[in-house]
């Protein structure tokens, strides 16, 4: 059976619980952040539900520099028809979501939005799927993701670019199968923040 993409979700979760202890105008960010990146691949280097077959290319992960402007607070506009979308996957496939919210953020004075989906109505999280200009440049062509700790009734959600990451199948492009953000979610701007494409 091929694995999936959020076989990273034990990496996320840990990454959104340690997160919520730190304000935008906390001067420890940049080292929270750093610790993050540094637990997340000692993970890769160690787990054996890690990603790299050789552990070796951990050392290829690369990352923009912490940066708290990409911080920001964005307004939760749940969707009245939560119609159920199909998303094309790395394998050419589709998966089904479900169309949540639309999240409505400011982003270096440009007014944006990003389109939330759950798994189900159940899931604790929403999924952020993201292209921007920085797409096949610095970052990975395909897009990032955010996975963003959610309660049923809340009105606000803090997105924080910095925590912006590649699916499985950049490091193993056979052994994974990832969703492509949506067309819509591809930014006009770029997002300086987060995951890189892996160094050569």
């Amino acid at each position: 059976m091929q694995k999936i993409w959020y076989a990273s979700v034990g990496v996320v979760l840990f990454l959104i619980v340690g997160y919520v202890f730190f304000s935008q105008e906390n001067p420890k960010y940049p080292k929270f952040i750093a610790e993050k990146r540094f637990e997340k691949e000692r993970f890769f280097s160690t787990s054996p539900q890690s990603p790299f077959k050789d552990k070796s290319l951990v050392a290829r992960l690369a990352y923009f520099a912490p940066d708290v402007r990409y911080k920001v607070e964005a307004r939760i506009e749940i969707l009245e028809n939560k119609t159920d979308i199909d998303i094309k996957t790395s394998k050419g496939t589709t998966e089904t979501y479900l169309k949540y919210a639309y999240l409505h953020f400011t982003l270096a004075g440009k007014g944006l939005k990003l389109l939330a989906l759950r798994k189900n109505r159940r899931d604790p999280f929403l999924w952020v799927g993201f292209k921007d200009e920085t797409s096949g440049k610095e970052t990975y062509g395909a897009g990032r993701y955010l996975d963003l700790a959610y309660q049923n009734g809340q009105k606000k959600v803090t997105l924080d670019f910095n925590l912006a990451y590649n699916p499985y199948c950049v490091y193993d492009k056979t052994g994974f199968v990832c969703p492509i953000p949506p067309r819509e979610n591809t930014l006009p701007t770029r997002i300086e923040a987060g995951e890189k494409d892996l160094r050569e």
